[in-house]
């Protein structure tokens, strides 16, 4: 299905969620496909989640912040030519259910992407995006795929986030837990078929 030359975009949807932000990230290293997003989408993921943050605690939250935007920095540096620019001249050719998502597709059509990975597939009808030669996939069905490719380079890029994640530390088993937990089905039985690996 991939090749090095398989462009996706993510959504705003499935870069909110830390864990969720992570795996695709570290994905996209792997150099399995091209990884795409914008400064909208990433504007659209870091306000959602600094509300949310305000909202649960003021305490500090000029630290939670720039952390944020921290993290925005080291996603854009780890994808190479991650942020797609130039694309609203194809938003107002578009007809998806929610005009919100319009920028989300133009985007994708932009830089060639034949997938959306989206939490919101209803949003993104397949009549529409068929039109573009895109399909929207939820983060099960991506990663699914993904393991279908190369099992070696999954296997890689969970292994890169154990050894990130120090502070505290988890295990492969507390892992798959969270990503279980996040509807990554297909994932969490790949990687308890390879406990192995990560003794």
């Amino acid at each position: 299905m991939f090749s090095s030359n398989f462009t996706v975009i993510y959504d705003a949807n499935v870069l909110y969620d830390s864990v969720l932000r992570d795996l695709l990230v570290q994905l996209a290293t792997e150099e399995l496909f091209k990884a795409r997003w914008t400064l909208q989408i990433q504007q659209e993921w870091s306000s959602k989640l600094l509300k949310e943050l305000r909202r649960k605690d003021k305490k500090d939250f000029s630290i939670k912040k720039n952390k944020i935007n921290r993290t925005i920095e080291l996603m854009n540096e780890a994808v190479e030519d991650c942020l797609v620019r130039d694309y609203d001249h194809y938003i107002d050719i578009l007809e998806l259910p929610d005009l919100r998502d319009k920028h989300v597709l133009a985007a994708g059509i932009k830089c060639g992407a034949q997938v959306i990975v989206t939490d919101n597939s209803k949003h993104f009808p397949q009549k529409e995006l068929e039109k573009y030669d895109i399909e929207a996939q939820n983060p099960a069905i991506f990663t699914k795929n993904v393991i279908g490719l190369t099992e070696f380079k999954v296997i890689s890029s969970v292994k890169s986030i154990l050894n990130r994640l120090i502070n505290p530390p988890l295990s492969i088993e507390e892992l798959i837990e969270m990503y279980r937990n996040r509807g990554l089905e297909s994932l969490c039985s790949f990687l308890e078929k390879n406990m192995h690996e990560f003794n």
